[in-house]
C-alpha cells in the first residue's frame, strides 16, 4: 500500500523492511539480554546513546528513517512525511543514526536487479 501511495516501485519496500530488519537484529537482541548498548568505550558513545533512544522510544521514526533511506537510493527523491511537534526527533536525524547503525552500508544488489 505504502509504495503505491507514493507511486514508488514494490523494490523500495523491500530493501526498507531489509533495513529495518538488519537495524533491529542489531539492537532488539541486546536490548533483550539486558546489555546497555548505550554505553561504550570509543568516542561513538553520544551517538550509540542517541540511538538507542531513537529505537526504544519511536520505531515509526525509525521505519520512516529507512523507508525514506530506500527512497533515495533506489529512486532518487525523498518522500516528505509531515513534521511533528518541537521536541521530537526530525527524520532527518533519525536517518543520520540508521546509517550510523549500519555503519553506512545500504547499498546493494536487491533480488529484482539481479533477475
Amino acid at each position: 500500500n505504502l509504495a503505491d501511495h507514493f507511486d514508488l516501485p514494490r523494490e523500495v519496500v523491500s530493501v526498507a523492511a531489509n533495513l529495518m530488519d538488519r537495524i533491529l537484529s542489531g539492537i532488539i537482541p541486546s536490548y533483550i539480554r539486558g546489555i546497555d548498548i548505550s554505553s561504550t568505550s570509543n568516542d561513538e558513545s553520544s551517538s550509540s546513546s542517541q540511538s538507542t533512544d531513537i529505537f526504544l522510544k519511536d520505531i515509526r521514526l525509525v521505519s520512516m528513517a529507512a523507508f525514506n533511506l530506500a527512497t533515495k537510493s533506489l529512486v532518487g527523491r525523498a518522500i516528505v512525511f509531515p513534521k511533528k511537534g518541537s521536541g521530537q526527533v526530525s527524520i532527518e536525524e533519525a536517518e543520520l543514526v540508521v546509517l550510523r547503525e549500519l555503519h553506512w552500508r545500504i547499498c546493494y544488489p536487491t533480488p529484482l536487479s539481479i533477475a
